[in-house]
């Protein structure tokens, strides 16, 4: 019998992998329940699936060659054996997301280090809790010519998990220790460690046992296959897609210091789908569950590199789980609902870039479902939404009155919920079409015949992010060169919204305070800030509607750490250099 094959079943058969000298614990394990096994293979492919699809015959075994030209491809197996081609370890995470969550996934592939590694790190998380990640060929991690990427091994990664030396005798095992010392390890890591019940070294292989669920965290552009390929057509549907395309920005951009240069160039605009979800779990803070997976409306960054939600721990790149242990029984939801939720529920600086960029997919659910309902979640103390928000609602058309709340500790589950790709996702895009929106809404909630100043500074007050430590001398020196100082906060929204459009002059701090310029089309702006702000709000809001943006950059107390981003740096305060720059921001305004 092939010793992949034997491993498998001994696995199974006890329940728990073999070791050099057996325990209590292993007198008691009971066999493993198995319906889905994943190997990733690159020899005897076909003979190690066959052999273990007939002993186990009520079991489906998924087989994932790793070479394109693997025999088994051609060859004839049995009936539940299932065998998808995939030479890169993103083929195979996404393809396994879309199975049944496997108890045992077995990684004998190439032998080489960045596989082994690679696999490791990306599929262990998509076991079944209490499933078991088998790595081979340990016996190999030594040989010079299999290391094809710098680094560690995975042998010398599982015991840096483990807590004990790099090779340690076969039988080591954490069982959960969570008085092994350890040494420091970075997010992914330590949820590897979080993650691991067991690590067992056995002869030439290693067992690693899973604890926790990770959901799977679904990208807009790949959502509908994968959801369909797990769940047929039970999910849902898509019911409109709109084609992607791009532009020329239409803002002018002048920077003056050091610091994040945002455009100007080419706006690519993704293309943004309305799909139909049935029965969704939905919870507060925008996040959405089906099942195994998060769903794309989960993540308002939903281009990134790496899908992230603050209330998650940031397992890997494909998968998470939320941070607090927290899974309430969700109410059902009879009807249809539009989903019109953030992460941050009533900021609104999220509501006027991310929330409202969603009122395209609002306009045609509405007309296919004159029924729906927009679903919101509240913050802690809140019933319902801020008063702005409700304006901003019925100022689009969307009853206000009609939304369905989440609340802050609870769960639902809607009937059909209703939920689009938005037309604002920083720092990627903003749609063209949103300049009509902010149009439409400044002219139906302005303040008529409000008597504003020509020329404001739009403040921020200290204590929060990015706070300016001289902001008194910023503020006084506006002041003198005749500028009303405004905190947008002091004013109802439509007197925001009137200040902004009559301004002939802008100035003030960056964030959602400027946000408002969405109701200044063709305005030039001075904009301060630390040079550790990454966030180009403001750049993609002029791109939209034109706006001549000038920025200037002092240091920021933290800076990002070279080639990488912090969130520390990046909510860290400044002192505005304004010795260095009055007579440049002048020029700018004036000019």
């Amino acid at each position: 019998m092939n010793p992949v094959v034997r491993t498998v079943l001994d696995l199974v058969a006890a329940g728990a992998p073999p070791r050099e000298s057996s325990g209590p614990d292993d007198a008691g394990a009971a066999p493993l329940a198995v319906h889905d096994i994943v190997l990733v293979l690159g020899h005897d492919t076909a003979e190690i699936a066959t052999e273990l699809a007939r002993e186990l015959p009520e079991v489906t075994v998924h087989v994932l060659p790793v070479a394109a030209d693997d025999p088994a491809t051609t060859a004839e197996l049995p009936a539940n054996v299932r065998l998808q081609v995939c030479t890169a370890v993103w083929d195979r995470v996404h393809h396994v997301a879309g199975l049944p969550r496997p108890q045992v996934i077995v990684e004998s592939g190439s032998g080489r280090k960045g596989q082994k590694l690679a696999c490791f790190r990306e599929m262990f998380l998509l076991l079944e809790p209490g499933g078991w990640y088998v790595v081979d060929r340990l016996a190999d991690v030594d040989d010079p010519a299999l290391h094809d990427v710098p680094g560690e091994t995975v042998l010398e990664l599982l015991a840096r998990l483990d807590g004990t030396a790099a090779g340690g005798a076969a039988g080591a095992t954490t069982d959960g220790d969570d008085d092994a010392p350890a040494p420091p390890l970075n997010v992914a890591d330590a949820e590897l460690r979080e993650s691991a019940s067991a690590i067992v070294l056995s002869g030439d292989a290693a067992y690693v046992c899973k604890r926790n669920r990770h959901l799977f965290k679904l990208r807009d552009a790949r959502a509908a296959e994968i959801l369909t390929r797990r769940h047929r057509d039970d999910w849902g549907a898509v019911v409109e897609t709109r084609p992607a395309y791009s532009y020329e920005s239409r803002a002018s951009v002048t920077v003056h210091g050091k610091g994040p240069v945002h455009g100007p160039g080419v706006v690519d605009v993704p293309a943004q789908v309305l799909r139909r979800y049935n029965a969704p779990v939905v919870l507060p803070r925008q996040r959405i569950i089906m099942g195994d997976f998060y769903l794309p409306e989960t993540f308002r960054h939903h281009l990134g590199q790496r899908l992230k939600h603050h209330t998650m721990v940031d397992g890997n790149a494909g998968l998470d789980r939320l941070i607090s242990r927290w899974d309430p029984t969700p109410s059902d939801l009879p009807g249809s609902y539009f989903y019109l939720d953030t992460e941050y529920p009533g900021h609104y600086g999220h509501v006027m870039t991310e929330v409202i960029s969603r009122y395209h997919g609002w306009t045609e659910a509405r007309r296919l479902d004159p029924s729906v309902r927009p679903l919101i979640s509240v913050r802690e103390g809140q019933t319902e939404s801020p008063g702005y928000q409700r304006q901003l609602l019925d100022a689009l058309g969307i009853p206000p009155d009609e939304a369905a709340y989440i609340p802050f500790n609870a769960a639902v589950r809607p009937e059909v919920l209703y939920a689009v790709t938005p037309g604002f996702a920083m720092p990627h895009y903003a749609d063209l079409a949103l300049g009509a929106l902010y149009a439409e809404i400044g002219r139906r909630l302005h303040t008529p015949h409000l008597e504003t100043p020509e020329r404001i500074f739009v403040s921020r007050r200290p204590g929060g992010w990015r706070t300016c430590h001289n902001l008194p001398e910023v503020e006084e020196w506006f002041a003198r060169e005749g500028y009303t100082v405004v905190y947008p906060e002091d004013h109802s929204f439509g007197d925001q919204i009137s200040m902004f459009r009559q301004a002939h002059r802008i100035a003030g701090f960056g964030g959602s305070g400027m946000f408002s310029l969405m109701f200044a089309p063709g305005a030039r702006c001075v904009l301060l800030s630390g040079n550790a702000n990454t966030a180009n709000n403001e750049y993609l809001i002029g791109s939209v509607i034109g706006l001549d943006l000038h920025y200037f950059w002092s240091p920021s107390d933290v800076q990002h750490p070279k080639g990488g981003w912090t969130n520390e740096a990046f909510h860290s305060g400044f002192t505005f250099e304004l010795d260095r720059f009055e007579d440049e921001i002048l020029e700018a305004l004036e000019g």
